[in-house]
């Protein structure tokens, strides 16, 4: 039996949203910012200082000026920044970083994203058939459990959080009833979660949406035949729009992605502030009580919630819905914790953890209406079942749930008791807001972590870094600084290029391609804290001597706080000559004087095949960087170099007669050098290569070559010549196309539609009314 459809009145949902808007920051500011437990220590997030900050401050920083933030020179000699998926630059729920610094800009998406994941739910339960204090109880379960905290700081997962229930709504709304404006409506709400930036968590939160949508129409006794194919056919289209309008977004991190030595580790966080259980084991303890430690529970959706999801399945008019939410939660909770293995936060199993928790949470809403029925007999067996399994799961959380959980139960049932006996309307609904309120309050005891947010410290916590990095600025006359990484990502963020006008040589919780991660694996083992320097599974010991790559990559300036063995050639073999500068506040500055200037002309060059050899090269003794490059021998680049100028143009030493080189001009996405060379020769620009980057040699394409393992380089004939690179990738220009072109198309329908709607009810109400003119009598009225 289908139930008529709720109606959303005014007041209620008034109330709903202000309570979910209070609930929220509340929420957020108890878990995220709130001091530690008297002994306990305050943990840093140091991938919120490390990464997260540094990105918003460049990227929106540089949009809400006008310009397009296609690329980063100050990561890694230069990397590609908008492709990046994680970043979200096209996400509407990031609009917050355009007004607002990162640091507000952070708590208030935060603040929005908990509302909209409580609201939609609530809404979808509501369209469900739930009632409002039901509905409330549902959003709550989903917006403010475990998983809801492991992605609260990180706005890529939450903007695809905040718009999952509402995808399913549209699928389930889809399945009872096709209707044409869902289709661009549900392609919307697919386009803005992968926007948001997970990409992983929005084809999978699509993939249950769409596979609820299908089971629903399948099982649906007013579709037949050709109603079947229609629908789902509709199901298809939905999610070709949401590709459609992502294109500007997707296809550019498509084709990045394809460039990486692991895309998995760009898509997926390495490090969350939440507990995971270490094996399958470990489960029903996660999922019983919130487990302790310093950070929460993933698993988590509340012991008030574990007791009232069961009841829905006696939900009769709901039945086909809520068989769907169990099949997905128990599907996806299967997955994520597959076969007993430990559980990682970089698996991708993981991300199956996250459709499961929408699922728990609208069984709970459901639930809680069937629980909070009025208006029958007490001896009505159909109100005694519901009874008897809430009452049953409340024992088994009781028995084996965590000392939290249980006084959470225990108060829900003093409170449900009542209710249960006289089921008076009244009663009920003050039953339910105290339920309510024990749940909000359980989540919210519960997800508690040690892990200080940066809005909770200083709001100037950069200050005691900045002379020092603007002295390293000064010194490094246009070339590149190396940050030596600390203990303290406050103190140093390994990436402060993004967050200074700094030529940063390094960088953290960035995906690097093959090369750069070989590059990388070099200079890691000296540098401390490695790991955030390396690519995932990177290992090895290294040779002090490979710090000689750093004068290849124009690196002029260290800047740290402690000196390294190499650094003073305590080993012996390190062809890197440092000076040391001066300290300023914590930091302690080095003049690298054997750094090669990052814009130069060499007349040598030589042939190598793959980065590993062209390291071997630049590190040999009898190679001489200064008047001589090696060269990727392949492409289009390297034939016209062949063609061109023979290798060993010049004996060894002779350097660079005459040459001048000059950068005349520099910006994000543009260098222009001015070359005058008496001869033949190979302008090096230690920058980072990437197939988006085109030259123009006084006016004219030129094609670029990949110069000492990672750089760009240009053949030139003798001569004055000016040069530009001008960074435009295809793939960011096709996405935009697509995205343009779909929604055009989708205004032009929606326009045509509409026209036919309208040009329909003219139509209709001048038939009627000229055919039944002449049967009326002068004192008739229509009525």
């Amino acid at each position: 039996m289908e139930l008529t459809p709720p109606r959303f009145s005014p007041l209620p949902m008034l109330l709903l949203a202000v309570a979910f808007s209070l609930a929220a920051p509340l929420f957020w500011i108890h878990v995220e910012t709130a001091a530690p437990p008297p002994g306990a220590p305050a943990i840093e997030n140091p991938e919120l200082y490390g990464r997260v900050l540094p990105s918003l401050q460049y990227g929106y920083q540089r949009m809400a000026g006008g310009e397009w933030p296609l690329w980063a020179p100050g990561q890694f000699c230069g990397m590609p920044f908008f492709a990046n998926p994680t970043l979200g630059m096209l996400a509407p729920l990031n609009a917050v970083f355009y007004v607002l610094p990162p640091l507000p800009g952070l708590a208030m998406h935060a603040f929005i994203g908990l509302f909209l994941m409580a609201l939609f739910a609530a809404l979808f339960l509501r369209a469900l058939g739930a009632g409002w204090i039901p509905a409330a109880l549902g959003g709550c379960a989903y917006a403010f459990c475990g998983t809801s905290a492991a992605a609260m700081s990180r706005p890529e997962m939450l903007g695809v959080l905040a718009f999952a229930p509402l995808l399913h709504w549209i699928a389930f709304a889809w399945a009872a009833r096709s209707r044409g404006p869902l289709l661009p409506a549900g392609g919307a709400v697919i386009a803005m979660m992968i926007l948001a930036g997970s990409l992983p968590l929005a084809l999978l939160f699509t993939a249950s949406a769409c596979a609820c949508g299908t089971v629903s129409i399948l099982a649906r006794p007013d579709t037949a035949g050709a109603r079947y194919f229609q629908r789902l056919r509709g199901l298809a289209i939905m999610g070709g729009l949401g590709l459609a309008y992502a294109a500007a977004a997707w296809i550019p991190a498509a084709a990045w992605l394809a460039s990486l030595e692991s895309p998995w580790a760009a898509l997926w966080p390495q490090s969350w502030s939440v507990q995971l259980p270490a094996a399958a084991a470990d489960v029903p303890a996660h999922i019983l009580g919130a487990t302790a430690g310093p950070r929460p529970g993933v698993l988590y959706a509340g012991a008030i919630a574990l007791i009232l999801a069961p009841a829905a399945l006696l939900n009769r008019n709901r039945r086909l819905e809520v068989l769907c939410l169990l099949a997905l939660a128990a599907f996806c909770l299967a997955i994520a914790v597959r076969g007993g293995g430990s559980a990682q936060p970089a698996s991708p199993w993981m991300a199956f953890l996250f459709p499961g928790a929408l699922a728990i949470a609208l069984l709970a809403g459901l639930g809680a209406d069937r629980i909070l029925l009025t208006g029958r007999d007490p001896r009505s067996p159909l109100i005694w079942g519901a009874v008897l399994i809430c009452l049953a799961a409340a024992g088994i959380v009781l028995a084996a749930g965590a000392p939290a959980a249980r006084g959470a139960v225990a108060l829900a049932l003093l409170v449900l008791l009542p209710f249960f006996i006289l089921r008076v309307r009244w009663l009920g609904t003050v039953c339910g807001l105290l339920l309510l309120f024990l749940h909000y309050a359980d989540l919210r005891n519960a997800a508690a972590s040690a892990y200080l947010h940066p809005y909770a410290g200083s709001p100037n916590w950069l200050q005691d870094s900045l002379p020092a990095v603007k002295e390293a600025e000064a010194q490094a006359l246009g070339q590149r600084v190396l940050a030596l990484p600390s203990a303290r990502e406050s103190i140093l963020p390994a990436n402060i290029g993004l967050m200074q006008p700094l030529a940063s040589a390094g960088g953290a919780w960035w995906p690097l391609t093959p090369d750069q991660a070989r590059w990388w694996d070099r200079i890691r083992p000296h540098m401390q804290p490695a790991a955030r320097f390396a690519a995932p599974g990177a290992s090895g010991a290294g040779d002090p001597a490979d710090m000689a790559l750093l004068n290849y990559m124009a690196v002029r300036v260290v800047l740290g706080e402690r000196n390294q063995p190499w650094m003073d050639n305590a080993d012996g073999g390190v062809d890197i000559k440092l000076r040391f500068l001066r300290t300023v506040g914590r930091l302690s500055l080095w003049k690298n004087e054997s750094a090669l200037p990052r814009a130069r002309w060499v007349p040598q060059w030589r042939p190598v095949s793959g980065i590993e050899e062209a390291m071997n090269t630049l590190l040999s003794p009898d190679f001489d960087g200064a008047s001589s490059v090696t060269v990727e021998a392949s492409g289009k680049a390297w034939e016209a170099l062949r063609d061109a100028l023979a290798p060993a143009g010049a004996p060894a030493g002779e350097g660079d007669p005459g040459a001048s080189v000059h950068l005349r001009h520099e910006s994000h996405e543009t260098v222009e050098v001015r070359v005058e060379s008496p001869r033949p020769g190979i302008l090096v620009l230690a920058d980072s290569y990437d197939p988006g980057w085109q030259a123009r040699v006084n006016g004219k394409r030129a094609p670029i070559l990949r110069v000492n393992g990672l750089f760009r380089g240009l053949y030139l004939p003798e001569g004055a010549h000016t040069v530009v690179f001008t960074y435009t990738p295809a793939s960011v220009t096709i996405g935009l196309l697509v995205t343009g072109a779909s929604l055009l198309i989708t205004l032009v329908w929606g326009a045509f539609s509409l026209a036919r709607i309208v040009i329909a009810m003219i139509r209709g109400n001048r038939g009627p009314s000229s055919k039944s003119a002449p049967a009326m009598g002068g004192g008739e009225r229509m009525v």
